[in-house]
């Protein structure tokens, strides 16, 4: 009676600690992060911030042109699992003096961890273009 006794508490205990282990709440999306990445036209910074369960990403683009005016642009954000995010210039024109333009739209995405690379095509003149960027954990913000 008394190993079975025992049998029953380890058993029961060995459930209580599987059920434990199983329910753990997810965290769902990492700390907040900056990626950077960079090709011969462009410089491309993600910013990535907790919002809820997932990550408001936030993109920021400069470029290296100067002497052509640049009709239309349009960043693609690609990420594992996920549908690619595309972002377009509504004004390109203020593109001049290679300022930094931060994109007004803003997506959720899963994770940073998740960001693949960064697409970007654009017109000048009659000639489209595109460029692929890697980008880096830059500066993985501290979890709150």
């Amino acid at each position: 009676m008394r190993k079975q006794m025992m049998l029953l508490l380890v058993v029961m205990f060995a459930l209580l600690s599987g059920l434990t282990a199983c329910t753990k709440t997810n965290k769902g999306a990492s700390g907040p992060a900056v990626l950077q990445g960079q090709s011969e036209h462009w410089k491309v910074v993600l910013e990535y911030t907790p919002q809820g369960n997932s990550l408001e990403e936030t993109v920021t683009v400069q470029t290296s042109i100067t002497e052509q005016t640049i009709s239309e642009m349009t960043a693609t954000i690609n990420h594992k699992n996920q549908k690619p995010v595309s972002y377009q210039m509504i004004e390109p024109e203020m593109f001049k003096g290679g300022q930094p333009i931060k994109f007004p739209d803003k997506s959720a995405v899963a994770d940073w961890k998740d960001t693949e690379q960064v697409e970007i095509e654009w017109k000048t003149g009659d000639r489209r273009y595109k460029e692929y960027i890697s980008v880096a954990n830059a500066a993985a913000a501290p979890a709150k």
